[in-house]
């Protein structure tokens, strides 16, 4: 395995045929020289996005966590991690979060995300953002922060990576603003035992978690004087409507009628 205190020109050297560790190697050696790493993976659903930046990461950083460095649906999760002074630390974006990178939603989060991202290239991170179409990103993002585009055609099929090379000034035709050399053609490689059931177990912890989060927003809990039980309420106009149970049950089944409170 090289050294990733190689210089530039050493990595030059390797060319259009990267293999997977030459594109680890590639990836740290940016670290080292003091930059941050966006890569975009795409391909179609189920195709494996998530468990080759798994891989990756694993590889580069033994340290990488599925359950701490993947985010699929708490955007919190994302700035408790993107605010760690950890350079070189990998985080995987997954497509239910990773598409709010994009100013055209108009969201004020989906604003400050692009931002931040476009100003902090200098906390040295790894940025893995799984995500059907790259055209899903924040054009900015897409044409110049990220580095590496890899795209999975099929359930685990053969991964090809490209490098972006800017030269919308050299050449205004081409698309995106962006030149993608391709640098690798490889095998899909081998996910380590028990990542994907650690990596579904997590996805689908913390899409409980979004899903309560979500639910309880603007809402207040109050108790049915019928049944006793503490009901999540949502103010609508001037009426607070009832609509859950805390422990999750519809409420009118529980006691037959409509809460009083």
């Amino acid at each position: 395995m090289r050294s990733f205190e190689e210089s530039p020109r050493q990595i030059e050297a390797l060319g259009e045929s990267w293999s997977l560790n030459d594109f680890s190697y590639v990836i740290k050696s940016r670290i080292i020289q003091k930059y941050d790493c966006i890569i975009l993976v795409t391909g179609p659903e189920g195709s494996g996005k998530s468990g080759f930046a798994q891989w990756m990461s694993h590889h580069i950083d033994s340290k990488f966590r599925i359950e701490k460095h993947c985010v699929f649906y708490d955007i919190d999760h994302f700035w408790r991690l993107w605010r760690e002074d950890s350079p070189g630390q990998n985080i995987i974006l997954d497509e239910a979060v990773a598409q709010l990178f994009n100013r055209k939603h108009s969201h004020t989060e989906s604003i400050q995300l692009v931002e931040e991202m476009i100003e902090g290239r200098f906390k040295r991170k790894i940025i893995w953002m799984c995500i059907p179409r790259k055209e899903v990103i924040d054009p900015y993002l897409r044409k110049f922060r990220a580095k590496y585009w890899v795209w999975i055609p099929e359930i685990r099929g053969k991964v090809t990576i490209r490098e972006a090379l800017w030269r919308e000034f050299e050449n205004p035709k081409i698309k995106d603003g962006t030149w993608w050399e391709w640098r690798g053609f490889n095998e899909y490689p081998p996910v380590p035992k028990g990542f994907e059931a650690i990596y579904d177990e997590h996805k689908k912890k913390e899409k409980k978690a979004y899903d309560m989060k979500r639910m309880t927003f603007g809402s207040e809990i109050k108790v049915c004087k019928k049944c006793g039980t503490q009901i999540f309420f949502k103010k609508i106009g001037k009426n607070w409507i009832p609509y859950e149970a805390t422990d999750g049950r519809e409420h009118i089944p529980l006691c037959g009628k409509s809460p009083a409170v």
